[in-house]
């Protein structure tokens, strides 16, 4: 049930991707949000490999959020360009 969040940096008008994946012992969502808290980007299916892909329209830091839907650990990779 926990949520592990990450700060990167972007530049605008280059595509972006995050991913990741876990080890399959839970649900993984993946969520994307810019400075100012709005949602760029969510990646929330059955399982725990997910991704986003986006431009951003601006130079800035983007919070990456991991969630664990589950009751159980769920070690993941979690990687970007």
């Amino acid at each position: 049930g926990a949520t592990d969040v990450y700060t990167m940096q972007f530049k605008a008008n280059e595509p972006v991707m995050v991913a990741l994946t876990g080890e399959g012992a839970t649900d993984l969502d993946l969520l994307v949000e810019d400075e100012s808290g709005n949602r760029i980007c969510a990646s929330d299916g059955a399982g725990d490999d997910e991704i986003c892909r986006w431009m951003p329209v601006r130079n800035g830091a983007f919070r990456i959020k991991v969630r664990n839907i589950g009751s159980t650990g769920n070690e993941y990779r979690l990687w970007s360009n």
